[in-house]
């Protein structure tokens, strides 16, 4: 997934209560350690499981995928509860930093979508290891009202040419144009080239580079935080997460800015990713881990998450208490027949996925 702005709420928490224990040493009796991406969690959960458990929870904000997987190999991850994404968590499997669920201490098991168990299990077989949390997809995220500005009139169809396309690039460049800070650009850029988004190939994600680099010229901004850009103006176009564009057409409308800000997910180039919840192996508080993952579970908490961040709870019975204008959206709520259009992100493998990092930072810097 992705790193974000902190809720103004948590903000306080992380000044104040929360991190009050977190330089001490030990584990105090019931205290909780957990790593989440920002943004991420409904900014009444933590205080509601503190009172509902009486556990202290210490509640520290991950940056990226890597990050975290750093902190797993070392053998000291220093948590009891962290937020992989699927593919990530695929080879931390492999590398057994995670202790298996015990499913007899999570009945709000009973809630989760068997479709979202499906899709997860393809990497974690049996769903031994990960307890799925929210999921979503990786699409185009525009501001119409912005872009049409910058472009002179209509704009062509939402899809990935009107970002990818240099010419096209070139003429949306006075109105910002960003891209997710994430290697995984790669692989969008082969879904749009027509090829295995997967490829094990190191010439593909080269050639995928390529394309990426004749529009390089016209990026403005690597960011995992869009939301802000987009909401003030500073962006029109960009890859980005479905969950987020939700978040900046509220903001938008909160600060006074009629922005048409749209979402498109292309066929056949439109990423679907799944956020888990595991425990490490190295946790000093399994049961209270297994505790706060079973209260996250639970649909009431599910609905007041997803109506917050707008990312696409694995909570089935939470849907009665999702917003409508949430639970009516298509890109947050697809169909089945959308969900065949998309692709599933796969773990790569090391060489491949060191050489994937080294070509986008080079990118990254115009080389």
């Amino acid at each position: 997934m992705m790193a974000k702005f902190i809720f103004p709420r948590l903000a306080r928490w992380l000044g104040t209560g929360l991190l009050l224990g977190a330089t001490s040493m030990g584990y105090a009796q019931g205290t909780l350690k957990v790593l989440n991406w920002s943004e991420y969690i409904g900014p009444e959960v933590v205080a509601k499981f503190e009172k509902a458990t009486g556990i202290k929870v210490i509640y520290s904000i991950l940056d990226s995928d890597d990050t975290l997987q750093a902190k797993l190999l070392s053998g000291n991850s220093g948590y009891d509860v962290v937020y992989p994404s699927s593919n990530y968590m695929a080879k931390q499997i492999k590398a057994g930093v995670y202790e298996p669920i015990d499913w007899s201490k999570i009945p709000n098991k009973q809630y989760l979508d068997p479709m979202v168990m499906s899709h997860t299990a393809k990497n974690d077989a049996g769903n031994k290891y990960g307890v799925p949390y929210v999921w979503g997809t990786e699409g185009l995220i525009v501001n119409v009202t912005k872009a049409k500005q910058a472009w002179g009139g209509e704009l062509p169809p939402l899809n990935f040419d009107l970002l990818f396309n240099p010419e096209n690039a070139k003429r949306l460049q006075k109105c910002g144009i960003a891209l997710i800070d994430q290697p995984s650009e790669a692989s969008t850029m082969l879904a749009h080239m027509g090829r295995d988004p997967n490829s094990t190939k190191l010439s593909d994600t080269e050639d995928a580079f390529k394309e990426l680099a004749k529009i390089r010229p016209y990026v403005k901004l690597f960011t995992n935080n869009v939301i802000m850009d987009f909401s003030s103006g500073d962006i029109c176009i960009s890859t980005g997460w479905s969950g987020d564009y939700s978040v900046m057409k509220r903001r938008a409308k909160a600060a006074g800015k009629d922005y048409d800000i749209r979402y498109a997910t292309p066929k056949g180039a439109t990423g679907l990713w799944f956020t888990l919840m595991g425990i490490p192996k190295d946790s000093n508080n399994k049961d209270a881990a297994h505790k706060w993952i079973n209260f996250l579970l639970s649909p009431e908490i599910a609905a007041e998450t997803n109506n917050e961040i707008t990312y696409t709870t694995a909570v089935l019975a939470a849907r009665p208490m999702i917003k409508p204008e949430l639970l009516n959206d298509p890109f947050l709520f697809p169909t089945e027949a959308q969900m065949a259009e998309y692709f599933t992100y796969k773990p790569q493998e090391t060489d491949l996925l060191r050489a994937t990092n080294k070509l986008w930072l080079r990118y990254k810097s115009g080389r």
